[in-house]
Formats: C-alpha cells, sequence, structure tokens
C-alpha cells in the first residue's frame, strides 16, 4: 500500500537490507533513501541500510556468501 512511512516507523525496526535494483523499483522507497557521504552509510529515513548487489551474483559465485555474512555481522554490530 505503499506506506512505508509506517514500515519505516515500526519501534523493533534496526536495519533494511534490501537489493540495491529493488530500491531503485520503488519511487515511494527511494524517496526516504539518504546517503551520508562523510560518514559511508545510508538510510531509509532513520533507519540504517544495508543494500546488496544482484542476488544473483551470490549464486553464480558460492564464496561470495562468505564477505556479505561478514559484511553482515560487521554492520549488525555496529
Amino acid at each position: 500500500e505503499k506506506r512505508w512511512d509506517a514500515f519505516l516507523a515500526a519501534p523493533g525496526l534496526k536495519v533494511v537490507i534490501a537489493c540495491d535494483y529493488t530500491l531503485w523499483q520503488l519511487n515511494a522507497l527511494r524517496s526516504f533513501y539518504k546517503e551520508n557521504v562523510s560518514e559511508q552509510g545510508r538510510t531509509l529515513g532513520k533507519i540504517p541500510l544495508f543494500l546488496l548487489p544482484d542476488l544473483s551474483l551470490y549464486l553464480k559465485d558460492p564464496l561470495l556468501k562468505r564477505s556479505l555474512w561478514k559484511a553482515l555481522c560487521q554492520k549488525l554490530s555496529s
């Protein structure tokens, strides 16, 4: 229903993980996108955003899953 404002206001939401191409396809969601160049961080509203490349890359090269896991662990611990 394009109620991204309500979704992003959920009290338990700590991080959003999304494919970059999906974000660019959803105009209503993209309006919440912010990039902080000085901190090299991205957010949707005030929620940290972790952008993934095309998921087919992980299917083609399973070794990429290891680096993805490390990056996710690092993001969630910070």
